[in-house]
């Protein structure tokens, strides 16, 4: 009876102690602590068939740790443990070909001359030294022999077979990029950087795409839905800058799809033209820069600062164009009454159609200043008497300047006029003489020039 009472006394320490392998003081914690310094600890191996099947074990149990000696499905040899519904192997540093989504180094060079990292990244390379780098689900998935592309991002030049020195950052970037290579081999130094940049270009080379969706467009190259644009030597910056552009050498510098036409910035590099389609500044106009109008001005306009920054187009103020230059020469004439005015037969020149042969009136275009010269003469006169001969300058009727001199004797009558008068536009002018009633006085110009109008706009 008393042996029995003890050993029920031992139980609870056989139930609740810990177990120690290669030492008397297991640790509390520990249900089983084995120490050893020149041996190991040998877990159950067993050869797995994939990570989904249970087998050679009979069902999944969270937990469970064997080591692996198979290389079989998506199983490789090494340590695993049991999540409760599939295999997972235990992290920790790998080769990149030692990962299940990862490729390098298949020429056997050992130099890193390609590195591929995501499902079917890099499938159809044919392992030679191609110098290439695909990071990302299918990126690359179609080069072969392209050599010195880099992808990043989501299918980034999923499609490219054979171009070179392509570069691409973003899901889609540059996605139907050489697809099937039927077109052209030259699809070569894009750049495509951003979210589908350039996801539409097909047959492209010499591009630069920064921006979400710079550079793209509709075409699905796995349906051949949308367009597929063929263009090279663009350079596209902002947010759907240059969206379905199909053009080569543009410029876009803009952060929406707008055109060429509304792009804040576009350019064409093969006819040299830069644009601005908004306001063009010189430093700020609230601090002493400036800015130019976003509309033309009318024909002879000139830039005009108002000295507060804005520049605006205005009337040249008196532009020479404008400035009246007439001469005329009389004909042979005998004034009979008085104030005639005298008849002009012949123009030498009137710049800007002026003055009216027909009724010998100038009549002002513009409001200014005018410099009027008049020459009279006749024919051998004999005057036997005496009288004042005038000639003179009427504006709208009334005689505004005039010279007076008696004639008597014989000899030539020459009276000349030479003032500077102010007409408004629409003024007529005409030049008239008084003889004081001698109706026998011939006017010549005889081709000299004796008798001759000169008028000319001089402000």
């Amino acid at each position: 009876m008393k042996q029995l009472i003890n050993i029920l006394f031992l139980l609870p320490y056989v139930f609740f102690a810990q177990v120690g392998i290669g030492t008397t003081t297991p640790n509390p914690d520990a249900l089983l602590d084995v120490e050893s310094t020149n041996q190991g600890m040998l877990i159950p191996r067993v050869a797995l068939t994939n990570s989904t099947n249970t087998a050679p074990l009979s069902a999944h149990v969270a937990g469970m740790i064997v080591y692996n000696t198979a290389t079989a499905g998506d199983v490789a040899p090494g340590f695993y443990y049991n999540d409760g519904t599939k295999w997972a192997t235990f992290s920790g540093i790998k080769r990149i070909n030692d990962l299940l989504d990862g490729k390098s180094d298949n020429d056997g060079s050992e130099d890193g001359s390609s590195i591929f990292l995501g499902i079917n990244a890099g499938t159809a390379d044919d392992s030679s030294n191609n110098k290439n780098v695909g990071v990302g689900f299918q990126s690359l998935q179609s080069n072969s022999a392209g050599m010195n592309n880099v992808s990043i991002g989501y299918q980034g030049l999923r499609s490219n077979v054979l171009g070179d020195a392509n570069t691409a950052i973003g899901d889609y970037a540059g996605r139907a990029l050489d697809y099937t290579n039927i077109t052209d081999n030259d699809n070569d130094f894009n750049v495509f950087i951003g979210s589908k940049a350039g996801d539409s270009d097909f047959n492209s080379s010499k591009n630069v795409y920064i921006g979400a969706s710079a550079g793209g467009g509709d075409y699905d190259p796995y349906t051949s839905a949308g367009t597929a644009e063929n263009k090279s030597g663009n350079v596209f910056i902002g947010y759907q800058s240059g969206y379905n552009e199909s053009g080569s050498n543009k410029l876009y510098i803009e952060n929406s799809n707008a055109g060429s036409d509304n792009a804040l910035i576009y350019g064409e590099f093969d006819t040299n033209i830069l644009r601005t389609n908004g306001t063009l500044q010189i430093n700020n106009p609230s601090s002493g820069g400036y800015q130019f109008p976003t509309v033309d001005g009318t024909a002879g306009q000139t830039l005009v600062t108002n000295g507060s920054g804005t520049l605006t187009f205005q009337d040249v103020p008196n532009p020479l164009s404008n400035f009246s230059l007439v001469r005329a020469s009389a004909a042979e004439q005998t004034p009979t009454t008085t104030d005639q005015i005298i008849d002009y037969d012949a123009e030498s020149f009137d710049t800007n159609g002026e003055f009216d042969i027909s009724t010998d009136t100038f009549t002002a275009l513009y409001t200014g200043y005018y410099k009027v010269e008049a020459i009279i003469s006749s024919t051998y006169h004999e005057d036997g008497g005496t009288g004042a001969r005038e000639l003179a300058i009427s504006v709208n009727g009334t005689k505004v300047s005039r010279v007076v001199f008696n004639h008597t004797g014989n000899g030539r009558l020459v009276r000349q006029l030479s003032d500077i008068i102010q007409l408004t536009s629409g003024d007529t002018l005409n030049i008239v003489v008084d003889f004081n009633g001698d109706n026998t006085i011939i006017l010549t110009d005889g081709g000299l020039g004796l008798s001759h109008l000169t008028i000319q706009r001089i402000r």
